[in-house]
């Protein structure tokens, strides 16, 4: 949780937020305190002290550089203890101590060679020189200038070769040496024309790869929507193939049923045809078998004439 408060404290620094900056790293320092983590308040306290610094409350600044150097000391923290020493020696020239400033200064120059590290070594020079220029010991100023830009131009820290060029530039005008102080003015120019050009370049390349991601981004985007389009259209082509196969088969279920059904009127008509055809036999033999005993009935019973006859002459007889 602190090295969160502190470095949203940082994101605060860099936005010239320094009351919320305060803030945060307040909240650091009170849980690296709570933890006993040295280098966390060592680092706390050198951020708070920038805030002042920032704030141009000088005292309150070199209060928590102090503490930081402290803490930084007792833990053999020489990484930290170069930087806290460098902003205790500006706070000093600020303060127009420049004896004090100049003593901090050469400590951390001592950490920073022991350290074999030329950003520090480069910015100390130049640190130096702007002290004692500032206090008009130009010649003095000049030679820590030029040891700044040896350095610099061996480790090729382009930032503070700008620093040193301009600052022996105006050296030297102060000296009415114009034909040098043009000289380096040029070295400045050109020093910094190269920074802002790299700058621009590394900014257009930056743009192009923006560019050229977003572009990326842009074309699987489409490709994923014309995936998703084929997918869709292909789920509807096989929808579409399943519903005429199912249609299909139904039709074709259907022709079969009404084959079947046709197959199966036509037995049926037959057999009624012969079921007919037989009933019509069995009708003509019966009536046929009728037609033959009547005739027989009729051959054996006398006829009504006959009856007739007779009956005439049994009436004739009673008389």
């Amino acid at each position: 949780m602190a090295d969160c408060y502190g470095n949203l404290g940082i994101l605060f620094i860099n936005q010239n937020l320094f009351d919320e900056a305060l803030k945060n790293q307040e909240k650091a320092l009170a849980i690296y305190k709570e933890l006993k983590n040295s280098d966390g308040q060592t680092n706390t306290n050198c951020n708070i002290g920038i805030i002042y610094a920032n704030k141009k409350d000088t005292a309150q600044a070199l209060k928590y550089f102090l503490e930081a150097a402290r803490i930084a000391e007792n833990s053999g923290n020489k990484h930290g203890l170069g930087a806290i020493y460098t902003n205790i020696g500006l706070i000093y020239a600020d303060l127009k101590k420049i004896k004090l400033a100049l003593e901090y200064q050469e400590k951390a120059l001592i950490i920073y060679k022991d350290l074999s590290d030329d950003q520090g070594i480069s910015v100390t020079y130049l640190n130096i020189a702007d002290i004692l220029r500032g206090n008009k010991k130009t010649n003095e100023a000049i030679s820590f200038y030029l040891q700044s830009v040896t350095v610099s131009l061996k480790a090729n820290i382009k930032d503070n070769l700008i620093s040193s060029y301009l600052g022996l530039s105006e050296c030297y005008r102060d000296k009415k040496d114009f034909e040098k102080s043009n000289g380096y003015l040029l070295k400045y120019i050109a020093v910094k024309d190269s920074v802002l050009n790299y700058d621009n370049t590394q900014q257009i390349r930056e743009i192009e790869t923006k560019y050229q991601t977003e572009k990326k981004e842009l074309e699987i985007k489409n490709l994923n929507v014309q995936k998703g389009a084929q997918e869709t259209e292909l789920k509807r082509q096989r929808t579409v193939l399943i519903s005429v196969g199912i249609s299909a088969l139904l039709l074709l279920l259907f022709l079969i049923y009404i084959f079947k059904a046709y197959e199966q009127k036509k037995k049926d008509n037959l057999m009624i045809s012969e079921q007919k055809h037989l009933v019509e036999e069995k009708q003509k033999e019966i009536l046929d078998s009728i037609h033959y005993a009547k005739r027989i009935q009729t051959a054996l019973l006398p006829t009504e004439k006959y009856i007739e006859r007779k009956m005439g002459e049994l009436k004739k007889k009673d008389k």
